[in-house]
């Protein structure tokens, strides 16, 4: 009976609340890949980051650090990184009850808002923000990416006029804090910074103007190539002895 007692004491703190997002327990990062060349954009990323923890996914990989403290070449990476099409910095992760749009509010409106991020202390305003949703797999009734980023929107722009009634604007065209939302088909929710401060993806860094051939080689995707044949020119110039 004490054994039963002790465990029904300790069971909310062994596993995590449903329904509540918490922050990573380590640095962890998602780098998303050019459809179809998520091998290429791992070795890129082992070369160029320091030691890590990586995992590809169907959209790309997760890199997660062991310390919580960075080591300043990872920022030294990132300056160097050509191929990933988004780089992300996970804020909160969790998993819902009921993959609802109440639940989804009263998650995200439960974290702690305004973050550093939306704080402007220069002026004692808040940030222009985005959120930009991606729903994998069957999600029932978050069906929509926009009615889901919608959401989400409503939810931190609540929060924040609650407890000091102003309200934060938001820009989806060029926000100072571009946020993402993935949320999977078993209730996994997960919320992203983009590490680089722009909404839009990073093949478009390169791009001179807004009027692109509609046949032009995507600058990441050129890049994981090069790479790709790199990896694949050495690999066989040691096999033949060169």
């Amino acid at each position: 009976m004490k054994l039963l007692t002790l465990l029904l004491f300790l069971l909310p703190t062994m596993l995590p609340a449903l329904g509540v997002l918490q922050p990573p327990l380590t640095p962890t990062f998602l780098f998303q890949s050019p459809p179809g060349l998520s091998g290429p954009h791992a070795q890129h990323l082992q070369r160029i980051l320091p030691p890590c923890s990586l995992t590809e996914t169907g959209g790309g990989c997760i890199c997660t650090f062991p310390s919580p403290n960075l080591p300043p070449s990872f920022w030294a990476g990132i300056m160097l990184d050509s191929c990933s099409t988004r780089s992300l910095s996970l804020l909160y992760e969790g998993t819902l009850p009921s993959l609802t749009p109440r639940s989804l509010y009263e998650a995200i409106y439960s974290l702690p808002w305004p973050s550093p991020h939306l704080s402007d202390p220069s002026n004692g305003s808040y940030r222009t923000f985005s959120v930009t949703t991606t729903l994998l797999g069957d999600t029932r009734q978050l069906n929509n990416n926009a009615v889901t980023s919608r959401t989400v929107k409503d939810a931190i722009v609540d929060k924040i006029f609650s407890s000091s009634s102003s309200r934060p604007s938001v820009d989806v065209a060029d926000p100072d804090v571009p946020l993402f939302l993935q949320v999977s088909s078993s209730g996994d929710v997960r919320l992203y910074l983009s590490l680089l401060g722009k909404a839009s993806s990073h093949r478009l860094r390169s791009y001179r103007s807004p009027k692109v051939h509609a046949a032009a080689l995507r600058p990441t995707t050129a890049a994981l190539l090069l790479e790709g044949a790199g990896a694949a020119l050495c690999a066989e110039a040691v096999r033949g002895g060169d």
